[in-house]
């Protein structure tokens, strides 16, 4: 499958025409094995070409019999599938001639046999079912996009080429997806559905291994929805967006859609802080962003990196809430962190921390950093209040 092979597009999900192309895929399938079978069911011995299918490993005390190699349709090559359109030239090796009547025909069967068996078993394997019994594996998004593949933007960082947004251009995105806004919008954007399109391409670009950061988001989101009936919004934002600012997009989305959205996890991802590890927290970041500290974790980072881990592992339960939170934040693959040096948090990274704390560690930072805000107006209204005192009384 490639980017070319508009056809892919509508095996996103088993419904709407993705249901059609599933069962004639399933159909092709069961009869590319079928013929293995087959194959399988010749007699040792009975046709020489087959000779290169048998299993080395037998002995004297164990029957022979043909190895063909099992394999995931995803992670079969071109050749390994047949694909064969007979063609008369395979009877030039028999002593037929047409012109000829009432003529015993003699066939060279083992030539015919070597150039068929070339053709149709030769490197070709047994496809075996996903997990979902179907030979295709579901598409993972809708909440499972990072269970299934925890390392995906990590992944398609290596292979496809990211730029970030520029700052005005994501000013005014981020504009777009006020409520306020969307009263006076005509196109209002829906977070969720654009949250879905967004992991839906992600997992277009890591299936079909897309290189070509060029490609604009709008031409491949079009080319998905001719192969499926979505009643999709026009997304005017997206425009002159191409893959190379996939990713940046995404986490932007994903910020905007988490902060209702990361309330309704478990609670047992919402056990409390004790005061040790509060003041743990406390040791290791600086709230204040207009005064950046080098030894220190930006709060506003870390609280970033927290909503990242309970958005994309918390939605779904899982049994992660015993383990060490330090065992994802240390993970750098799983694209948690955004400007932040690696080796501040392996060397900062409080150890007391587990999965079951990330909620309220996640609360606890942006009531710090609130604090902080107000502190800071605060003193700027009292200096503001002395220094005109002082103009006065002068």
């Amino acid at each position: 499958m490639s980017l070319e092979l508009p056809v892919i597009f509508g095996l996103i999900e088993q419904k709407d025409t993705g249901i059609y192309l599933c069962a004639i895929l399933d159909f092709l399938i069961k009869l590319h094995n079928e013929f293995l079978d087959d194959i399988a069911k010749i007699p040792i011995g009975k046709c020489e070409s087959l000779k290169c299918l048998e299993d080395s490993s037998w002995n004297n005390l164990t029957p022979k019999s043909y190895f063909i190699v099992s394999k995931k349709v995803t992670q079969a090559q071109d050749n390994n599938f047949i694909n064969y359109k007979w063609h008369d030239r395979i009877l030039k090796y028999s002593q037929r001639n047409l012109e000829m009547k009432d003529v015993s025909y003699i066939f060279d069967l083992q030539k015919i046999e070597k150039k068929l068996t070339k053709k149709l078993v030769l490197n070709k394997v047994y496809f075996e079912m996903e997990d979902n019994q179907f030979y295709l594996k579901n598409f993972s998004f809708k909440y499972e996009l990072f269970h299934n593949s925890p390392r995906i933007l990590f992944d398609i960082k290596k292979i496809l080429q990211q730029e970030p947004i520029p700052t005005d251009r994501r000013l005014i995105i981020l504009a777009n997806f006020q409520p306020l806004n969307a009263l006076y919008n005509s196109n209002p954007i829906d977070l969720s559905e654009l949250l879905f399109i967004f992991e839906a391409i992600l997992c277009f670009i890591k299936e079909l291994s897309i290189k070509n950061n060029n490609v604009f988001i709008l031409d491949l989101v079009d080319k998905w929805l001719k192969l499926a009936r979505y009643n999709i919004t026009p997304i005017d934002i997206l425009k002159e967006f191409s893959l190379k600012h996939i990713i940046a997009f995404y986490e932007l989305i994903e910020e905007q859609a988490a902060n209702s959205i990361i309330h309704d996890i478990d609670d047992k991802f919402k056990i409390p802080l004790t005061q040790q590890m509060k003041d743990s927290i406390n040791n290791i970041v600086y709230y204040d962003q207009e005064n950046s500290n080098q030894q220190l974790i930006s709060a506003k980072e870390f609280a970033f990196a927290l909503k990242r881990f309970i958005y994309r592992f918390l939605l779904i339960d899982s049994n992660m809430d015993n383990l060490s939170l330090n065992t994802y934040f240390l993970d750098f693959t799983l694209n948690l962190w955004s400007d932040v040096k690696e080796d501040l948090v392996e060397k900062l990274f409080p150890t007391c921390l587990f999965v079951s704390h990330a909620y309220n560690s996640y609360i606890f930072i942006i009531d710090e950093i609130e604090k902080a805000m107000n502190e800071r107006q605060n003193n700027r209204r009292n200096l503001a209040k002395i220094n005109k005192f002082k103009k006065f009384k002068g």
